[in-house]
């Protein structure tokens, strides 16, 4: 992604420093930042302010961080959409993390290992996917498993009306790339959950879910777009001389 951004920013500058000479005055921590342009075109020109606002919104999103969250007080057992739903708030651009742990036990007979009560054996969130920016990787770390004999987890992840990911989890395994089809802007919900095994006893688990943000790819039409203005300003350039 950091390269995507890097080059996105090189191709607008390319076109900016082209349009204008602009200069950037950084000072020091806390004091604003200048941008100043010289040149023919004058800053109200609409060519001129669309462009630099095209561009410097490219450039600019490579500066947000990219966060990570740990499990402290437990996350919820169950997905909610409700208003007052647990969640861990807007992703950023960048390798967001959410990490935090599962135990509880495996039932004799069914050795289903998401039903009993009092445990902790299912950790869900809310995240939301901000507008101009998508999901498109995201992979689950299991590690510390101790549970009965062919004990697995899961990973699931779903919108209000539609289920996008359900996956089971080996032990102390990173998985592959879980997301097929980009995941766009909304509020999303995921859920970790100790799932089965082919005897009872207790389990617990550390886990790990490594969400990838990128902006929204940029269509080849605004480069067109762009370029096309940058000729009809140095076609009036040459009319003027």
């Amino acid at each position: 992604m950091a390269s995507g951004v890097a080059r996105s920013g090189w191709r607008c500058s390319l076109i900016c420093n082209k349009l204008s000479s602009q200069r950037l005055n950084g000072g020091a921590a806390g004091k604003a930042t200048k941008l100043s342009f010289v040149g023919n075109m004058s800053w109200r020109s609409p060519v001129k302010k669309s462009l630099t606002v095209f561009c410097l919104s490219l450039i600019l999103a490579g500066n947000a961080q990219a966060i990570s969250v740990t499990e402290g007080a437990d996350f919820p057992g169950s997905i909610s959409f409700a208003a007052s739903a647990y969640t861990v708030g807007s992703l950023e651009i960048g390798m967001n993390t959410i990490s935090g742990y599962l135990s509880g036990e495996c039932v004799a007979d069914t050795y289903n290992c998401n039903m009993s009560l009092g445990t902790d054996s299912q950790d869900s969130f809310l995240l939301e996917v901000g507008n101009g920016a998508l999901i498109d990787s995201l992979f689950v770390t299991t590690s510390n498993v101790v549970g009965p004999t062919g004990f697995t987890s899961s990973f699931n992840l779903r919108d209000a009306s539609t289920d996008h990911i359900s996956e089971s989890l080996f032990a102390n395994v990173t998985s592959d790339n879980l997301v097929d089809t980009f995941l766009g802007p909304g509020i999303y919900g995921l859920s970790m959950i100790g799932q089965h095994a082919d005897d009872s006893g207790p389990y617990s688990l550390d886990w790990s879910i490594e969400v990838n943000m990128s902006v929204v790819p940029i269509p080849a039409a605004l480069w067109l777009f762009a370029t096309g203005l940058l000729a009809l300003f140095g076609f009036s350039r040459y009319r003027k001389k």
